[in-house]
């Protein structure tokens, strides 16, 4: 079921789970998306590397694994389960933005990309892809906004690189193809922790945008949820948006 549906508020409450299960008669399992960008991504990553892998959307999602293993970060405060971060709804800001979460001073309201589409309505910005190919052709105040963007992302994600000791960054979804334009800029806002050397060591790079890897993870992602349903616990996000400061 959806919760907090932060970016399709329509699909809040909506339990796809029942009717998939309804309609076709077998077993569904619900996860995050973000997991199948990860398995997506793993088959083309080294397999001995710790790599964050960082989809950008009209979110901001952050996994860390290992090849097929995957790291949590921190525990669900209910059952002590480990669970994937939420870390585009890091708080930034003290009395910042709203997000779409409800709360303030999220990460995303200022890297997501629905932020940044809004910032650029009167520019007649609807879609996302509106706002990526204002980036890809030179549009000073969508490029100006992504530089930015990419900036934040580096300078708040850096200590959990640190932290869970990853080696490597990969950023794909939507967004990847901007990414390519501004990873300098995300460079510079890892430099406030990170040296030259140690960020070119992270190579922090975009991934090919192509939906047949991202089919790939998913289809990679249900044979693992299938075939080793004992590991389902880390494959859940905790419900923190479920509750605002």
């Amino acid at each position: 079921m959806f919760r907090k549906a932060a970016n399709f508020p329509l699909l809040d409450g909506v339990d796809f789970r029942e009717i998939i299960e309804t309609a076709t008669g077998v077993p569904c399992q619900s996860v995050p998306l973000g997991l199948a960008f990860y398995f997506g991504e793993s088959e083309s990553l080294p397999p001995d590397t710790n790599t964050m892998v960082v989809y950008w959307d009209l979110g901001v999602g952050v996994i860390f694994g290992r090849g097929s293993q995957l790291f949590p970060l921190g525990a669900d405060r209910h059952d002590g389960t480990p669970t994937l971060p939420e870390l585009g709804h890091i708080r930034i800001e003290k009395n910042g933005r709203i997000c779409h979460c409800g709360r303030r001073g999220c990460l995303e309201a200022y890297t997501g990309g629905w932020a940044l589409m809004e910032t650029l309505r009167r520019k007649s910005v609807r879609r996302l892809s509106d706002f990526i190919k204002l980036v890809q052709h030179g549009d000073a105040d969508a490029l100006r906004l992504a530089c930015a963007a990419a900036t934040r992302l580096g300078r708040h994600l850096a200590p959990f690189i640190q932290v869970m000791r990853a080696s490597q960054v990969r950023v794909c979804g939507p967004m990847a193809p901007v990414f390519e334009l501004v990873s300098e800029d995300f460079c510079k806002g890892l430099e406030h922790l990170f040296d030259a050397k140690e960020i070119a060591r992270l190579n922090p790079s975009a991934s090919p945008a192509i939906e047949e890897r991202f089919l790939r993870g998913a289809h990679r992602l249900a044979r693992r949820l299938f075939t080793h349903p004992d590991e389902n616990g880390v494959l859940r996000t905790p419900v923190s948006l479920d509750e605002q400061d």
